[in-house]
């Protein structure tokens, strides 16, 4: 009986999303609980979904953790399919990194596009399948992709909203970062693998590579475009949208930019979450690395909001006094 209810706990997620959320307040972030937003269902009926983690960290401007957790309780491979960077395909892997400073009042922006000599985080990657024991599923990975997908379009038309009508926050960039976190193993398929490779085989080496980090190329469906779209219609409608597109800092017109806006989460970090690596500081260093790069003078610019830091070494002082009270147990 005492296994059961062991396993029961752990398949819940709950464990696992608590610990991820010490992970990243020990990194430096400010962390909330899940983030909920409603959205109509298959049916077309008004239903409440949510991602698991809201995270924040500041470094001159505002990065947004979107996270959403997987646990597993078997041994479990992610496989992915493999895409390339590179200008023919538009592919930048750096574009989890999703920046919302079009409407900052001073004109400065984050620097775009790639840096074709640059070691990047993690190798690109497309279609994923979950293999675990004999069988394998497709819809845990797709189902994480769209919690985030559909909460996206809100998180980036608050940091519009911010720009726009809050004081403070005119010269603050704001940038969104979807990440899905699992203890599965992560896996990219070798390119150029063949199915008599596969069948062939005798190890997993021998056609994939194991990776901590994964860049993951969401194309956005037609739903999603559309749901995007009519929530950013909806927004600037409700705005006085003149007074908008003054301010907007972008190399098309406005419709365009709705357009763009609309496709948007292009891309989603996968992550490995092992206790025995420090793969949340690898992602945070990386993250102010791209700050240094393409935006530089954010860090010198912005101090963070009031209470952030009283916040955030609440949850610190928090975490220790726990782990305190259990070695005096």
């Amino acid at each position: 009986m005492a296994k059961d209810w062991k396993q029961l706990l752990l398949k819940s997620g709950l464990p696992f999303e608590y610990a991820v959320a010490e992970h990243f307040v020990k990194s430096g972030c400010l962390v909330w609980g899940e983030y909920q937003y409603s959205r109509p269902d298959e049916t077309g009926k008004e239903k409440d979904f949510s991602y698991d983690i809201d995270a924040n960290y500041w470094n001159g401007c505002s990065i947004d953790l979107m996270v959403e957790c997987k646990y597993k309780t078997q041994p479990t491979k992610w496989f992915f399919l493999p895409d390339a960077y590179g200008y023919q395909n538009e592919a930048d892997p750096d574009g989890f990194f999703h920046v919302g400073d079009q409407f900052v009042h001073k004109k400065f922006q984050f620097a775009r596009g790639q840096l074709l000599d640059k070691k990047y985080l993690a190798p690109l990657c497309l279609k994923g399948v979950e293999i675990f024991e004999n069988d394998y599923l497709e819809t845990n990975i797709f189902k994480a992709i769209n919690q985030l997908s559909y909460a996206f379009v809100d998180k980036l038309i608050g940091s519009f909203n911010e720009q726009l009508h809050t004081e403070t926050f005119y010269d603050t960039a704001f940038v969104h970062v979807p990440v899905i976190v699992t203890n599965a193993d992560l896996y990219l398929i070798n390119k150029r693998t063949t199915i008599s490779q596969i069948e062939n085989a005798s190890d997993i080496t021998e056609v994939a590579e194991k990776h901590p980090f994964l860049v993951f190329r969401n194309k956005a469906n037609g739903d999603l475009k559309r749901y995007n779209g009519k929530k950013l219609n909806d927004y600037f409608e409700s705005i006085d949208k003149q007074r908008a597109i003054q301010y907007l800092n972008y190399h098309f017109q406005f419709e365009q930019f709705l357009e763009d806006m609309s496709e948007l989460p292009g891309y989603i970090l996968v992550m490995n979450h092992s206790e025995s690596s420090n793969n949340y500081e690898i992602l945070l260093n990386y993250i102010r690395q791209l700050i240094a790069e393409k935006h530089p003078e954010a860090i010198k610019r912005r101090s963070p909001p009031a209470n952030y830091i009283t916040e955030l070494d609440n949850q610190l002082k928090e975490i220790l006094k726990r782990k305190g009270d259990q070695k005096n147990r």
